[in-house]
């Protein structure tokens, strides 16, 4: 089998400067450092593989400090971050693909706008053209808020714009429920592109295993053919999972985590396709439950369970490149 083309579809980065803006960062967490495009390469690329091409990264938003309610002041981390990763993709110039920032989505299209005429201010417009879509993380906010009328406007405001709407929701500590309010804004929305990051964030730990995996697929499936009936285009991003085990993967066995994982893996495909997931390693806060590894361990996991489950060489450079380089619309040499 020929190289596979890889492209990291969800990367965070943040400078020491940056880890006072992050909502989740504690000081005593072993991530509590610097990690840059130079770190992410230097770290996870140099001893190189003889599996894949590395081709580039996907900038997802690291869920900074803002405050919907202080205008576009409560918006200043979100503004910092982004300068601070078109300053990373000069400086690595060409391993940032795309970048999906954080924007203030409940508050409605003319504050979106507003936010964004803020946001690309003394941003060279090439760099600008860097950004595909938004990420508003829903995973912990109060119900009701992704189907409330401003939020819905907002979306479709993206989907006119031909903006990827970057989905976190947490299956695994808020139960069904913001799956019901996904189909909700699916039928909401026509013609957008969703990106689910995590697998939606099933539980993978071992207590209640199947059934949390059974609650997820039915799930899964009404998001699925709910996204179908609407004409929107919904991708499954495999990554994350290591957040989701009961244990540090270092106390878990390589064949215990491809067991536990390969059925999110299997439905995932059948459900939205081989042409509808997308690889991202979630780094480097992967490593916070996976270890210092965890980026080569999720890497090669993910390629034993798609050979385990048959995949064809098309499907998997579908699922390490070609659905990325198609859902946020970017180009690759």
């Amino acid at each position: 089998m020929e190289k596979i083309d890889l492209i990291d579809a969800h990367v965070h980065l943040y400078d020491e400067e940056n880890l006072s803006s992050l909502r989740w960062m504690d000081k005593s967490l072993p991530i509590s450092c610097e990690h840059t495009v130079t770190e992410y390469l230097v770290q996870n690329w140099n001893q190189g593989t003889s599996r894949f091409n590395f081709k580039g990264i996907i900038y997802i938003e690291s869920d900074v400090k803002t405050e919907l309610s202080s205008g576009l002041e409560g918006f200043t981390p979100a503004v910092r971050e982004l300068k601070f990763v078109i300053e990373q993709s000069v400086k690595e110039e060409g391993s940032i693909l795309a970048i999906v920032p954080w924007a203030p989505v409940p508050l409605g299209p003319q504050i979106l706008e507003l936010y964004i005429d803020k946001l690309f201010e003394d941003i060279n417009p090439r760099k600008i053209s860097l950004i595909k879509g938004f990420r508003f993380l829903l995973q912990d906010k109060p119900d009701g808020i992704m189907v409330s009328k401003k939020f819905i406007e907002s979306i479709k405001w993206m989907a006119k714009n031909k903006l990827v709407f970057e989905l976190g929701i947490d299956f695994h500590r808020r139960g069904d429920g913001q799956y019901r309010e996904v189909c909700v804004l699916f039928e909401s929305v026509k013609n957008a592109t969703f990106v689910i990051d995590h697998f939606g964030k099933p539980n993978l730990a071992l207590d209640g295993f199947s059934g949390n995996l059974e609650a997820w697929k039915r799930s899964m499936y009404n998001i699925h053919e709910t996204a179908v009936k609407n004409n929107n285009a919904v991708y499954m991003k495999l990554s994350g999972l290591f957040s989701e085990l009961d244990k540090h993967a270092e106390n878990i066995s390589y064949e215990e985590i491809v067991q536990r994982a390969t059925p999110y893996f299997e439905y995932a495909l059948q459900t939205f396709g081989p042409a509808r997931v997308i690889w991202g390693s979630d780094w480097p806060v992967c490593k916070l439950n996976g270890g210092e590894t965890a980026f080569p361990l999720w890497r090669n996991l993910t390629m034993d369970i798609l050979n385990n489950l048959e995949a064809s060489d098309d499907e998997k450079q579908r699922v390490f490149s070609i659905n990325a380089v198609d859902a946020y619309n970017i180009h690759v040499n």
